[in-house]
């Protein structure tokens, strides 16, 4: 009964979410994601809550295939971020780019297509690594969640369960 229970919090959690406004404006004429990107860089760029400033003239700049880590204390915006890049939000000031174009020029849908996030508080379903790899997306061919897979550095880990990707 408690696992029901936190299932159903977690959907209706996750509805919630499915069923928000996005606070953010669309381009009217949205640019596609530059598949030929080179650097994803933060100029300038800053946030602010409502309870204050987080983040204050970051400048940073992220070379394709290069490993990036954010560390620093709770609260210091490592995830806020995270959330500026897939425009979850936009920047109180500064802009951010993928490839020389300005997230804010792009289709948020697009956007978000393209990127992959780990949050600190990992929300896994409880179901098959290929279906937590799909995340919804039901459609993809096989092919994806093993590019996926790849990409995030997890084959090995998945290639040593006993059931691979219909591992639980």
């Amino acid at each position: 009964i408690i696992r029901i229970q936190q299932n159903v919090v977690a959907i209706d959690r996750l509805q919630e979410v499915l069923e928000s406004e996005s606070k953010i404006a669309e381009p009217k004429s949205p640019k596609p994601f530059p598949e030929d990107w080179n650097e994803i860089s933060f100029q300038g760029v800053g946030f602010t809550y409502n309870d204050g400033p987080v983040l204050k003239d970051v400048d940073l700049k992220i070379i394709r295939g290069e490993v990036v880590a954010l560390v620093g204390e709770s609260g210091s915006g490592k995830s806020t971020l995270a959330g500026l890049l897939q425009r979850f939000y936009d920047p109180t000031n500064g802009i951010i780019e993928v490839g020389g174009v300005p997230v804010k020029e792009m289709s948020s849908k697009d956007l978000r297509a393209q990127l992959g996030y780990v949050t600190q508080d990992v929300f896994l379903f409880d179901d098959t690594i290929e279906n937590n790899i799909w995340y919804g997306d039901l459609n993809r061919d096989k092919k994806d969640v093993q590019m996926a897979a790849d990409m995030a550095n997890a084959t090995g880990f998945v290639e040593q369960t006993k059931k691979g990707f219909q591992s639980l």
